[in-house]
């Protein structure tokens, strides 16, 4: 079976490496410090044997999560962790580098760009974001 906290802890690494000015952890907070990256398993199936051969695939979602009010200026940043090219795009960060530690990692469509809520009642806090599915091959 992977080690699910060695991924995640290593595709930490590689957003830490290569994007600026991002907090990226490799748990769900409920606080956030923005702009932040937050790389989690998604709820439901996450870890697919692939093959006979103990091959596995691991699906992770990093959250990306830049202000907590929608404004022009946050849609930018939004944008430039999208954009292909851009200095600060965050798929070319997790899919670059070394692979001695996966076989693949790709990156999918991004998605559910707007709100993201975190904690309830009087303590919810809405932060504007969008995910990206990441999924890596282990052998």
């Amino acid at each position: 079976m992977a080690d699910v906290k060695a991924v995640r802890d290593r595709v930490v690494t590689r957003i830490r490496a290569a994007v600026t000015g991002i907090n990226v952890m490799d748990f769900m907070v409920v606080n956030p410090v923005l702009p932040a990256a937050l790389v989690a398993p998604p709820p439901g199936t996450f870890l697919t044997e692939v093959t006979g051969d103990g091959c596995e695939d691991l699906d992770l979602v990093v959250t990306v999560l830049v202000s907590n009010t929608m404004s022009q200026n946050a849609q930018n940043r939004l944008d430039e962790y999208l954009s292909e090219g851009a200095s600060q795009n965050l798929a070319n960060a997790i899919e670059s580098g070394s692979t001695a530690d996966w076989d693949y990692a790709i990156v999918g469509a991004a998605r559910n760009y707007g709100s993201f809520v975190f904690g309830s009642g009087d303590q919810a806090q809405t932060f504007l974001g969008f995910e990206l599915p990441v999924t890596v091959g282990l052998s």
